[in-house]
């Protein structure tokens, strides 16, 4: 589920990005995203590190979502810094690297899912649709490629239908919600062919925008979609106060003091997916 709702969020900031393509507002985002997984990053492995020194609780180290989180956190973390290369001028063109890394990534996507299925079998989807996205973001980068087929640009969002669909068949969840939620992305796509048939210019990037933050606010509640909305404020103050705990109380005190202030005060109820089990919300906070 998190992997799911982080990439959803990546899609919207990266929508965000485009949308604000050669400007100087165009920086914001990226940075907002790199700091976002670099924190996230940097979230997991103290996590690790907590579990590691813990015999109780050394078996929860292992765990489909965590593994998942993990992979994909560096994964955007590579594309994001392909982004930020590209703007500075260190590279002219990302298509190639992104054709290359595509193949790694599908490569890994292949294994990560073989290793949900056999752990969980009805996660498979989720690692699809950050595939999906992952497509998305780097094709409409690099939709001067396609130029002579942009309706090729459509493809990732019918993927992303398509695995959402069997998702929600497979869950067999709410129906209501379901639907809601694929009429937003049938939307999507109507919007994506408007968009690739010069149709629409680059509003297009805006309406995404709001439309994943509003397939977001299916999944979570107001209070976290709020976190999602305003991280670009919120992470670096978080990241001043760590430092601040960290220079008064030492590294190790120091974090455990901001890990446990932020365990104790955050509801871990968060998430609305039913699938969520008691195991998975005790081994939370990532």
């Amino acid at each position: 589920m998190k992997t799911f709702i982080l990439s959803i969020w990546s899609m919207a900031t990266f929508s965000a990005y485009f949308a604000c393509n050669k400007t100087a507002w165009q920086v914001i985002p990226l940075l907002n995203l790199l700091i976002v997984y670099t924190t996230i990053g940097f979230a997991i492995a103290f996590k690790l590190h907590q579990d590691m020194v813990s015999i109780e609780k050394s078996a929860r180290i292992v765990g489909t979502d965590r593994t998942s989180l993990m992979l994909w956190t560096c994964i955007w973390g590579f594309v994001i810094v392909l982004f930020a290369l590209r703007d500075l001028g260190f590279i002219m063109d990302i298509g190639m690297i992104s054709a290359l890394w595509l193949f790694f990534v599908l490569l890994t996507t292949v294994m990560t899912s073989c290793y949900v299925i056999i752990q969980d079998s009805n996660r498979w989807t989720v690692q699809l649709f950050s595939t999906s996205v992952l497509h998305w973001v780097l094709s409409h980068d690099s939709k001067v490629w396609l130029a002579g087929t942009p309706w090729m640009l459509g493809l990732p969002v019918l993927s992303i239908i398509i695995c959402r669909i069997a998702h929600h068949v497979e869950r067999n969840q709410d129906p209501r919600q379901a639907v809601m939620e694929l009429i937003v992305w049938i939307c999507c796509f109507a919007f994506e062919l408007s968009y690739d048939l010069n149709l629409l210019g680059p509003t297009y990037y805006i309406v995404y925008y709001f439309f994943c933050y509003l397939v977001m606010a299916m999944w979570i509640t107001r209070k976290v979609l709020c976190v999602f909305a305003m991280s670009y404020l919120l992470i670096p103050l978080f990241v001043l106060y760590s430092l601040w705990k960290i220079k008064r109380d030492g590294f190790s005190l120091g974090m455990s003091k901001v890990w446990l202030r932020l365990y104790h005060r955050w509801n871990k109820g968060e998430l609305r997916d039913p699938s969520i089990n008691a195991e998975e919300i005790d081994d939370d906070m990532l």
